[in-house]
């Protein structure tokens, strides 16, 4: 694996598990809250990365072909804006280690010159024919990261709780009964 295929696939998982944290101890309420201006809730947050991940790790996979799912997110029709409120977090962290693994194997096997399809939708160039596989992984991390300083600051609207307790508490470093320490 070259190097740069290293460090993005070792800077996706960490971008991707920054955002399972932030859904670390709260009940399905917690999840589902929408505590701030943004239309986001974290479930939706984390089904929306988790089904980016899918999508666009299939098309760099499958590139230069047609990807055989996840063009519908890719075009726009993404499930997270419709998720039962039910849905627990842990649900949520378990789909997010799943996707990971899956944009990693895309990530550590693109051709990275590879040209990956365009699919139809408004925002898009009709002209545009695709991309190379490495702007699509910079792209798709990119978005990841938008996505995790997105999550950090609802958990922190919704119970005050900021990126480095809940790394602690998630990592097992700090149980959730024990105060974290203050600067």
């Amino acid at each position: 694996m070259p190097a740069a295929s290293a460090a993005s696939s070792t800077f996706a998982l960490q971008q991707i598990d920054q955002v399972r944290t932030t859904l670390h101890g709260l009940t399905p309420q917690q999840a589902h809250a929408r505590t701030t201006a943004s239309d986001f809730s974290l479930a939706m947050l984390a089904r929306h990365v988790r089904n980016v991940c899918l999508a666009w790790g299939g098309a760099v996979s499958a590139a230069p072909e047609c990807p055989t799912s996840g063009a519908d997110v890719i075009a726009g029709d993404d499930d997270a804006w419709s998720l039962p409120d039910t849905l627990a977090p842990d649900d949520l962290r378990a789909d997010l280690d799943e996707a990971a693994t899956a944009l990693v194997d895309a990530i550590d096997g693109a051709g990275l010159d590879a040209l990956v399809p365009t699919p139809q939708a408004p925002w898009y160039p009709e002209d545009l024919v695709g991309w190379e596989s490495r702007w699509v992984i910079l792209h798709v991390i990119a978005e990841i990261a938008r996505h995790a300083g997105q999550a950090d600051i609802i958990r922190e609207s919704l119970d005050g709780k900021k990126a480095y307790e809940l790394n602690a508490r998630s990592d097992g470093e700090l149980a959730d009964d024990e105060e974290f320490p203050t600067w």
